[in-house]
């Protein structure tokens, strides 16, 4: 299996991208995009953010360390 990363300016660029992937028979299994939101495309409905940092200032210093 081969990888291959492109990088684009903007969301609609690098959905033509998919799509050209998609019609020279790339599945869409195999296709990822990340991206940054800037423009707040994929507004969050859900409000997971919120909670994003719960439990964060409880990881013991010593387990960091360790690896756990």
């Amino acid at each position: 299996m081969k990888t291959i990363t492109g990088l684009f300016d903007d969301y609609t660029d690098a959905s033509a991208a998919v799509s050209a992937l998609e019609s020279a028979g790339v599945s869409s299994k195999d296709i990822s995009i990340v991206s940054n939101n800037a423009d707040n495309r994929h507004a969050d409905k859900s409000n997971a953010a919120e909670g994003a940092g719960t439990g964060v200032g409880s990881v013991q210093p010593s387990a960091v360390r360790a690896g756990c």
